[in-house]
């Protein structure tokens, strides 16, 4: 049960969404074992998300201690999996574990609504002991997969690039490369439902507040095609900036585009005032991790996944 001092709302309206994003800026500024992702990676969640920000309403509960805002959670029905994310200073509290009771609670019902056979929290450092023993006490075990961040500052040299004749290097220009970004989109991840279906999840996300074209980085071949890209994601609290997503055609793969597109990301991004640059990488993504180290990146620490049966 809540407690008479703690209690929660849906998310209403984009005043909560830069509320959630100043939430993770100031645990990342301030927290040195809890991982709190990235702003752009919120961003990118939720404003690329197939569904309307308006269907996860109910999905993402904002945090109230004695009438104060104090963190937000977000329950993903189709990874069937969770984040919570509290004010640094409320980690490790009796207070805490009962949000995140509640939280586990809220992602059980949802997965088994859509008959889920376990549930998952996102990224846990492996530097977080305290949420580690919490979710282990809970039933949770840790997955065998994992993520590496991985982290370059912005200081050193940026390695050079160089294009195959007749590729060009460019930020969007708006709606006009709108059909041309999300059909680079579908071809690299390769998702199942048509490019009909599709159009309109980019298109949406394009049109959202938190998208600019000047950090969505494209490689355009010579029949018009883009060949590479990568959006980059500044934050100007903590001077760091993110990549994601980045890919290359699978048509044009060992040209160099990728390390191109990077450094460009590197370079804008520095230009911007960022001081260092991140990137998370699956375990077992060798090519992502090669062409990341490439141009400066190196492994931090490793992102762990725990999971429970329903």
């Amino acid at each position: 049960m809540l407690t008479m001092d703690i209690k929660f709302r849906p998310y209403t309206r984009f005043h909560d969404f830069l509320f959630m994003t100043s939430i993770l800026a100031l645990g990342r500024k301030t927290s040195r074992r809890n991982y709190y992702v990235h702003i752009g990676d919120i961003s990118w969640w939720l404003f690329y998300s197939a569904a309307d920000l308006s269907q996860w309403a109910e999905r993402i509960r904002l945090w109230e201690r004695d009438g104060k805002l104090c963190g937000w959670s977000l329950v993903d029905p189709a990874w069937l999996s969770f984040d919570l994310f509290l004010l640094p200073e409320m980690c490790g509290t009796k207070k805490a574990c009962n949000i995140l009771d509640l939280t586990i609670q809220q992602a059980m019902e949802i997965a088994k609504q859509n008959r889920g056979e376990q549930v998952r929290t996102f990224w846990v450092s492996e530097h977080d002991h305290d949420l580690t023993k919490n979710l282990l006490e809970r039933g949770f075990t840790c997955a065998d997969s994992y993520m590496w961040y991985l982290e370059r500052p912005l200081n050193e040299a940026i390695p050079p690039s160089k294009l195959p004749q007749d590729f060009v290097l460019r930020s969007i220009q708006g709606e006009a490369d709108a059909l041309k970004r999300a059909a680079a989109s579908h071809s690299t991840f390769q998702y199942r439902n048509g490019f009909d279906k599709y159009w309109p999840r980019y298109q949406r996300f394009m049109r959202s507040p938190v998208y600019y074209p000047n950090f969505d980085l494209v490689v355009e071949a010579p029949d018009g095609q883009f060949a590479s890209f990568c959006n980059i994601w500044p934050d100007p609290v903590n001077h760091v900036g993110l990549f994601e997503p980045v890919g290359v055609r699978t048509e044009f793969q060992g040209q160099g585009l990728g390390k191109a597109v990077v450094v460009s990301g590197l370079e804008k991004l520095k230009a911007y005032g960022m001081d260092k640059a991140m990137v998370c990488v699956e375990h077992d993504n060798h090519t992502a991790e090669r062409l990341y180290q490439s141009t400066g990146f190196e492994k931090k620490f490793k992102l762990h996944t725990f999971m429970k049966q329903i």
